[in-house]
């Protein structure tokens, strides 16, 4: 009989969290939809077209089982192409298993020109791979850049000329930055976070000052 109450129980639990979680989705979808609307955004419920195939040149796209990259906030000034959006997948198996969130800023602009490359905060596990030979690429000119970060391309000289000591400066002004580029697309990676609409602009300005601080730099500047 006990059994049969607690099993009861653990249902009912699970319905009534099941019924809070989908409330404040709900009310997530809400406020990014009515923030879209004040600032002029378009919004996609799934990852339109032209940013799936662009997000598929990037590693983090690859990842994990059951990926998903939806809820869109997107502009365009005839320039750049902004999107913001979620990206999930799942890692492990059975009771292993664990979803992951991002949050995803993707800078698009042909003056861009960028080689393939990602880069993140240096920890343990970078020390472990160069063990097995694992490689990074290295700024002979700024040794104090490369004990915080891990940069990671196929063309190391190609790295370094993009980033240069201005996007340097940013870097080193924007705590625990991940990105990657590769040709007219970069993106800024969020990890551990949901797409609401208070994280909407900060990650906006955020990716526009990082596409601001690897773009060539105008002669007249």
């Amino acid at each position: 009989m006990m059994i049969w109450i607690f099993f009861a129980v653990s249902v009912a639990v699970g319905f009534v969290l099941l019924g809070v979680s989908q409330h404040n989705d709900r009310k997530r979808r809400d406020a990014l939809a009515e923030l879209s609307k004040q600032l002029g955004l378009e919004l996609n419920w799934q990852l339109p077209s032209e940013e799936a195939n662009a997000f598929q040149r990037f590693e983090l796209a690859h990842k994990g089982q059951g990926r998903s990259s939806n809820t869109t906030l997107s502009a365009d000034d005839g320039m750049t192409r902004l999107a913001i959006f979620e990206h999930t997948f799942v890692s492990g198996s059975g009771k292993n298993q664990n979803r992951s969130y991002y949050v995803i800023g993707m800078a698009r602009d042909d003056r861009l020109n960028a080689p393939a490359m990602s880069l993140q905060p240096r920890n343990w596990m970078h020390s472990v791979s160069a063990l097995f030979g694992a490689k990074t690429v290295d700024f002979p000119d700024d040794p104090t850049f490369v004990q915080r970060v891990a940069v990671k391309g196929a063309f190391p000289e190609l790295v370094r000329a993009l980033l240069n000591e201005r996007a340097r400066e940013f870097i080193r002004g924007t705590p625990r930055l991940q990105m990657a580029t590769d040709g007219d697309t970069l993106i800024l990676i969020k990890p551990r976070l949901r797409l609401k609409a208070e994280n909407v602009r900060p990650t906006m300005d955020e990716t526009l000052r990082l596409l601001k601080a690897l773009l060539p730099q105008d002669k007249d500047s």
